[in-house]
């Protein structure tokens, strides 16, 4: 399984805020269930706290590509990140309520040209324009994290055994939705990090 997630850039080997190095998928889906729950649920405590912090230029600057921190914009990757909890929340919710349902991919790309986080395209410089403040974003995932881990700590063995069919990369159970997503936060979290260290001129 890998979900399509933005992430258009291999990442380094450096040492970027609470998470020494890029976490490793593989390595995080394999985690017994406990222990990934636990990483799941205290997932914000990734996030550098001066995102929170960041003025609206910071937050809205995009990367080129060879900057080797992703393109995405603080602003857009938290808004990402708060949307893939809700997308992953009701994926999780229908793979025990349903049987074998179909969990569709969405468009990420799309959602960052609508201006669904920021204003894009000729509406990018009309300051009168509102931006979602970051703390919002940090606030649905966090609450969503907390409801779906005393959710998940209830379920059953075979409740993390039952699989949902992904339009793309096919059969995915339980078990696995799970530790992919703890992953993705983790390593966008990451990337998160580099780009504040960028922009704050901490990165030499």
């Amino acid at each position: 399984m890998a979900y399509s997630s933005g992430m258009h850039d291999a990442p380094d080997t450096a040492t970027i805020g609470s998470l020494p190095a890029p976490p490793q998928r593989d390595g995080v889906v394999g985690l017994p269930r406990d222990e990934v729950l636990a990483r799941y649920e205290s997932g914000v405590t990734h996030l550098p706290r001066e995102v929170l912090e960041l003025d609206d230029a910071l937050l809205d600057t995009f990367f080129r590509a060879d900057a080797g921190v992703g393109r995405w914009s603080c602003r857009v990757l938290l808004g990402h990140l708060a949307d893939a909890e809700l997308v992953c929340t009701l994926r999780m919710r229908r793979m025990v309520g349903e049987d074998h349902p179909t969990l569709p991919n969405w468009d990420v790309e799309g959602f960052i040209d609508r201006g669904v986080y920021a204003p894009m395209g000729d509406d990018a410089a009309n300051e009168s324009l509102p931006r979602p403040r970051p703390g919002g974003h940090v606030a649905v995932i966090h609450t969503m994290r907390i409801w779906n881990t005393e959710w998940l700590r209830a379920r059953s063995p075979s409740d993390w055994d039952r699989v949902g069919l992904h339009d793309r990369y096919g059969s995915v159970s339980l078990r696995e939705m799970v530790g992919h997503v703890t992953w993705h936060f983790e390593h966008h979290a990451w990337f998160l990090a580099k780009k504040i260290d960028r922009l704050l001129a901490r990165d030499a």
